[in-house]
């Protein structure tokens, strides 16, 4: 039983560290396209983009800050982020840059779990 909480826990630290990396990567990219201006003032154009901007990066974003606090909540957030955008960005599924961005979530998820399995043996 304790090396099913010991493998909980380090679960649980590699998707801390790899969220807190991931969030520092999605801020670096949005504020330096926000002072920047590269994109050219356009914005979000369309529905599409919003709903694409939606799914990525600020359901991730939002669903790892909360997920440093409730794993669970966070996990589920960030994840479904990234199911939403592969259902309307299907051509994404195959890029390994973009999908490799949704294992911090996965993880969250996994300990959370493994968690609530090892606490149904105690009880």
């Amino acid at each position: 039983m304790a090396t099913k909480q010991q493998a909980t826990g380090v679960i649980l630290w590699i998707a801390r560290i790899l969220a807190i990396l991931e969030i520092g990567f999605i801020l670096f990219f949005l504020l330096a396209d926000l002072l920047n201006g590269d994109s050219g003032g356009e914005g979000l154009d369309s529905l599409s983009e919003f709903i694409d901007f939606a799914f990525f990066p600020v359901m991730p974003l939002i669903g790892l800050l909360l997920a440093l606090k409730w794993p669970a909540l966070g996990g589920m957030i960030s994840t479904l982020g990234f199911v939403g955008l592969s259902v309307v960005r299907p051509d994404l599924i195959s890029d390994p840059t973009i999908m490799v961005l949704a294992i911090p979530g996965i993880l969250f998820l996994v300990a959370w779990i493994l968690g609530k399995r090892s606490l149904k043996s105690v009880i």
